[in-house]
């Protein structure tokens, strides 16, 4: 009913940067098929590796809300794009296995039949150290953060709140004063995950300069949660 399979988005991965795995899948059926990818344990992607140059940041997606249903027509294809870095950290250069898995059901339009799909592919990373691609990606992807269209900055902020480098909380710290009030709500949320003294020092100057009485409140929930921790 449906072929899957995991590759790279991109061959050159480097410490510091984000990496990208697609999920390509076409539909085999004669008839139109639904499904949903979700976002927990059961139901989302998984993404883990047991070599020693990755940090695990989490063993599946944990995220919360509903997951769009997917339409698929007899013989077309799609795809999804999976930010890796949300589940593993690489510290180090190397090569490396990661493991992607992902299962759900699929139902036909027509026919209302229900066939549960499971998905697994290991993907070798050569995972190179070069410091200057690595500032060059976190230069757009500021770029993004400071520019006129929102929808890509807060992409940008959440990308960048995954990569867990001393430049990326700098970067994340001035997302605080972007010009787009929807990517700076974000930049709260992420500078709060940061849990560091210097997060704390840049809500609070947030907190004093902001005319934005929206913003101004829920820096002040934010960096409250914080100090009780």
């Amino acid at each position: 009913m449906l072929q899957g399979h995991f590759k790279l988005s991109d061959s050159y991965i480097v410490v510091g940067a984000p990496i990208f795995i697609l999920f390509e899948y076409r539909n085999t059926s004669q008839e139109a098929v639904l499904f949903s990818i979700g976002h927990g344990l059961s139901d989302g992607f998984r993404c883990t590796s047991e070599d020693a140059g990755f940090s695990i940041v989490r063993r599946g997606s944990d995220l919360g809300g509903l997951a769009p249903e997917i339409h698929l027509l007899s013989g077309q294809s799609g795809s999804q794009t999976i930010l890796l870095n949300t589940y593993l950290q690489p510290h180090q250069a190397g090569s490396y296995i990661v493991d992607c898995k992902v299962d759900f059901d699929v139902s036909g339009e027509k026919s209302g039949s229900t066939q549960h799909v499971h998905f697994a592919d290991s993907i070798k990373l050569d995972v190179h150290d070069d410091p200057a691609y690595a500032s060059k990606v976190m230069a757009e992807l500021r770029k993004d953060i400071r520019g006129a269209n929102p929808a890509q900055g807060r992409e940008a902020v959440s990308i960048v709140a995954t990569l867990g480098t001393s430049e990326a909380q700098t970067v994340l710290i001035e997302a605080l004063t972007a010009k787009e009030l929807t990517v700076v709500e974000a930049a709260i949320d992420c500078v709060a995950q940061l849990e560091s003294s210097e997060a704390e020092l840049a809500l609070a100057k947030f907190i004093e300069t902001t005319t934005v009485r929206s913003l101004k409140k829920r820096a002040k929930e934010v960096l409250g949660r914080m100090q009780q921790q």
